[in-house]
């Protein structure tokens, strides 16, 4: 009897395992990265779920705004010598 048992719970650990390998492949893959918009100013809309991105720029993750800009000796080394500020990004 205990063979028996030992078979069912087996069985079924294999049947849930390839249920779940099964599923697994079926998702799609979705890359987050890709299709973001970027601006590189402030407004209290960007924050509104109802804000069109128009003008912004397309971007892809990962994006680095300020390597954009020239070094300037003048400007503080914490942010690398590049001009700081406040930038948004979104995606649709």
């Amino acid at each position: 009897m205990k063979g028996y048992i030992k078979r069912i719970v087996g069985a079924f650990c294999v049947s849930l395992s390839v249920a779940f390998c099964l599923q697994a492949q079926s998702q799609a893959f979705v890359n987050f990265n890709a299709d973001w918009f970027f601006t590189e100013s402030d407004s209290p809309d960007y924050s509104l779920t109802t804000f069109k991105p128009d003008n912004w720029q397309k971007v892809d993750l990962p994006h680095d705004w300020s390597i954009e800009h020239d070094f300037d000796q003048h400007l503080e080394g914490c942010t690398a010598f590049m001009p700081g500020g406040i930038g948004w990004y979104t995606k649709s």
